[in-house]
């Protein structure tokens, strides 16, 4: 019986920085709705642990507020219908995929499907081929 291998990638700082991206799109919701956001900094400190944490952190809210729900709306429909202005290939991805190329690849992510999709199209990865920014 042959083994088989493969590699999973994170998406966010692992394959794509896209913090920019993700902090805009945060500073816009809260914005949309009423709400003044805190620095661009302190959202960042954020990121991680998914889009409703994100969004309930900055918002200085409890996980399950009934106020996280809109703002996370707002924010996930703006993310999809941008998902990179700003995004480029972290130093060494492009490389990375280059080499392991005859091997299965894979994402796993607690970003959404389209986002993710939206952010890995223009970034080049699925041909492997571009080093360049991701472009919309």
């Amino acid at each position: 019986m042959s083994e088989r291998r493969a590699v999973v990638f994170d998406v966010d700082g692992t394959l794509i920085d896209s913090l920019r991206d993700i902090v805009g799109g945060v500073e816009l919701a809260l914005r949309r709705h009423g709400v003044t956001p805190p620095r661009s900094d302190v959202i960042a400190g954020f990121v991680g642990d998914g889009a409703r944490q994100l969004v309930a952190r900055s918002l200085g809210y409890d996980l399950d507020d009934a106020r996280v729900g809109p703002v996370l709306a707002t924010y996930l429909e703006y993310y999809e219908a941008h998902p990179v202005g700003h995004a480029v290939p972290m130093p060494g991805a492009v490389a990375a995929l280059a080499a392991l190329s005859a091997m299965p690849l894979a994402v796993c992510t607690n970003k959404p499907r389209g986002v993710t999709a939206g952010v890995l199209a223009p970034c080049a990865f699925g041909r492997r081929d571009d080093a360049g920014a991701c472009s919309p």
